[in-house]
């Protein structure tokens, strides 16, 4: 039988020997009654009720605490900078813990939802023309003890980066746009650390190694190659039309390695 410590701590923090709290028997009824601590615990929230040898035992033991559970998410976590996302579709369901759920909401709020069982709302024609969030929602649960769990969900729209090879010495916007492209945060994010780089052997002449971020994020410090440091130069920065919308004219800096590389395999540390 479990029973709950009755405290106004929600708990028992009691001092005792080295095994625990043990109070001399009480007389009550005919029955001998102690109350110990289980090894190992000096906080707990329950009891257990045992009976050794006639002798009735209230020991007290922990039990872990769980929080309210919120799945919450949506279909579009992450988009280009001037994409426009026809439906961005949010799901989510809230979870009792040790607990009942006492209170659920969403905030900002959404209009006749209900938060009771799955739950999804939709949201049309999502677009951002900068860097950021957009269509930032939390959906938080706070049981009948007061604790709380919140968890938010948005699309976070990114700059294209870029990064590739070339044996030409500089690249305009289309030889740039057809680089391999990720959505970062800065060029760092995807290719900080080493990396293997493999400059391609078709055609089979040396190349340069080409990396293209949008002013305002991180640029590349340095490379090093086999324990050496690796020469970069700083290209012409070159303003880039964004592909989903062409109002949107974005400058981006660019690095490559000072030297061409033959057809191969390179382990470069970037920084």
């Amino acid at each position: 039988m479990n029973n709950t410590v009755l405290t106004t701590s929600g708990g028992c923090g009691c001092s005792g020997g080295a095994g625990g709290l043990n109070l001399a028997p009480v007389i009550g009824d005919g029955a001998n009654i102690i109350v110990r601590h289980k090894p190992g615990i000096t906080v707990g929230n329950y009891f257990n009720e045992l009976n050794e040898g006639g002798v009735k035992i209230y020991e007290l033991v922990d039990k872990n605490l769980a929080l309210p559970t919120v799945a919450f998410s949506n279909n579009a976590p992450v988009a280009e900078v001037g994409q426009t996302i026809a439906e961005v579709i949010f799901t989510g369901l809230i979870t009792a813990g040790s607990n009942a759920v006492a209170s659920r909401s969403i905030s900002p709020a959404v209009d006749g939802l209900n938060l009771f069982g799955p739950f999804n709302f939709n949201i049309l024609n999502v677009k951002r023309n900068t860097a950021g969030a957009a269509e930032g929602h939390t959906v938080q649960a706070i049981d009948s003890e007061g604790n709380a769990r919140s968890v938010a969900s948005s699309v976070a729209f990114k700059q294209a980066m870029y990064h590739g090879f070339s044996a030409l010495a500089a690249l305009d916007q289309d030889q740039i746009k057809a680089l391999a492209k990720v959505l970062k945060d800065s060029i760092i994010q995807q290719y900080g650390g080493v990396q293997n780089y493999v400059v391609p052997g078709s055609p089979a002449t040396p190349k340069y190694i080409y990396w293209y971020g949008a002013v305002g994020t991180p640029s590349i410090a340095g490379a090093v190659l086999g324990g050496l440091s690796l020469p970069l130069v700083d290209v012409p920065p070159v303003t880039i039309t964004n592909v989903h919308d062409a109002t949107i004219l974005t400058p981006y800096w660019g690095k490559r390695t000072a030297n061409k590389l033959d057809p191969g395999t390179y382990a470069i540390t970037i920084s």
